[in-house]
């Protein structure tokens, strides 16, 4: 039984470590986002004061470096907040296993849950 006090204690510190990671890795999303967004709209500008039509204008943004870095580092930064949210879902799971298990133990040495 000790081991799964401690196995339920060391997945929940790590749960409160990566959870306050989380926020960092959400602001560097967000204003990787938005660096991402003002780049394209000032490519489309470009494209605009360039005569480029608009109906190919805004394939035409994609082509360009700028674009193309600010959208990997959109991208990036992205993946980092989902495999932050995918380790708080197995954490979570893990500490909920844990939790059954101590109780199946708790109950078969004969105490009660009350």
């Amino acid at each position: 039984m000790n081991d799964l006090w401690h196995s339920i204690d060391a997945d929940c510190k790590a749960l409160s470590t990566t959870v306050a990671g989380m926020r960092r890795e959400m602001v560097d999303a967000a204003k990787a986002e938005d660096a991402y967004r003002r780049i394209k709209a000032r490519a489309l500008l470009d494209n605009k004061k360039s005569g480029i039509p608009a109906t190919i204008s805004r394939d035409a943004v994609f082509d360009r470096d700028d674009v193309a870095d600010a959208r990997l580092a959109r991208d990036i930064a992205q993946a980092f907040v989902d495999s932050d949210k995918e380790c708080v879902n197995a954490l979570k799971l893990s500490i909920r296993i844990a939790n059954d298990q101590l109780q199946r133990e708790w109950t078969q040495a004969g105490n009660r849950r009350d």
